[in-house]
């Protein structure tokens, strides 16, 4: 008996970005911040000083705002669409405690709202910062003490942008992963359509309304006896794969027209070396891996 996993691994861009004294990360499409994904915002570092440490802000019963902004000149957040409040009463603002006992209130898991702020040239961020809870006016930047008296902070940590308008990914982000079980030598065949065909799906997904015309292509390490197979962790194994029908060699491609959502059916095949018999196929796990390069030319 032979267990095997075979992966063919789609990779679209990504952003993690490191600033001080917060990290942002989204779970968008390509890592975009996308409407109804979530915003990631870890702890850094700082947070040492009291909270209005000079006593510029005002002892009043306040809250830390947590925003999705667009950058302005300066380092500062320009115009942000929030993500959480929480009451901090006024005690938090007597200049006795320090950030890091706030940063629970600015770290976390957020829904990321209808994106409304436009790219003013200089990027995104998160920004976490403290305000009045009532009226307007007035706000401590978090873990700096920078203080503004018209309710704007500086950006806390930087923040992937939103998606482009017409933005394409495949398979959420997701790799395509085909699991063939354990299988038994003497089932395993020499050409496609046998007990060992798997079928997957692959989906492209583009924004905007306009049609898009996506390349897929495959890149992979030939078995010895054949293009077209997959070599696999076992000489005497290879795995076929075909689009929609249509069966694919190393470089070979196919094309999709995208307007909304497009899906490909994929079919991986588990095959023999035609020259090998059954009983000449060792045994226990094996794996092989390939990628599938989406492109819009």
């Amino acid at each position: 008996m032979l267990g095997c996993a075979v992966a063919s691994l789609i990779i679209l861009c990504s952003f993690y970005v490191n600033a001080s004294p917060l990290l942002a990360r989204c779970t968008g499409p390509g890592g975009y911040c996308s409407a109804g994904s979530d915003v990631i915002i870890t702890y850094n570092n700082g947070g040492n000083l009291l909270i209005n440490k000079n006593r510029r802000f005002p002892v009043v019963p306040s809250m830390v705002v947590v925003g999705y902004c667009n950058k302005s000149s300066g380092g500062l957040a320009g115009h942000c669409d929030y993500m959480k409040s929480t009451d901090i009463g006024s005690n938090m603002v007597d200049g006795s405690h320090p950030w890091i006992e706030t940063v629970s209130m600015a770290t976390g898991t957020f829904r990321m709202p209808a994106v409304t702020v436009p790219d003013l040239g200089y990027g995104y961020c998160v920004s976490a910062w403290v305000r009045r809870s009532a009226g307007t006016g007035d706000a401590l930047s978090w873990g700096d003490n920078y203080y503004s008296d018209s309710d704007y902070a500086l950006c806390s940590g930087d923040a992937p942008p939103p998606p482009p308008p017409n933005l394409c990914y495949v398979n959420s982000g997701n790799p395509v992963e085909v699991a063939f079980g354990n299988v038994e030598r003497m089932d395993i065949g020499t050409s496609p359509g046998g007990a060992y065909d798997r079928q997957k799906a692959l989906t492209v997904n583009c924004m905007g309304t306009g049609t898009h015309g996506i390349n897929v292509r495959l890149n992979m390490s030939p078995t010895n006896w054949s293009s077209s197979q997959i070599a696999t962790s076992n000489g005497a194994l290879g795995v076929s794969v075909s689009a929609d029908g249509k069966s694919l060699s190393n470089n070979d491609g196919f094309n999709l027209s995208v307007n909304g959502s497009t899906t490909s059916t994929l079919t991986f095949s588990l095959l023999r070396d035609p020259n090998k018999t059954a009983t000449e196929i060792a045994t226990g796990a094996f794996n092989a891996s390939a990628s599938l390069i989406v492109t819009e030319p």
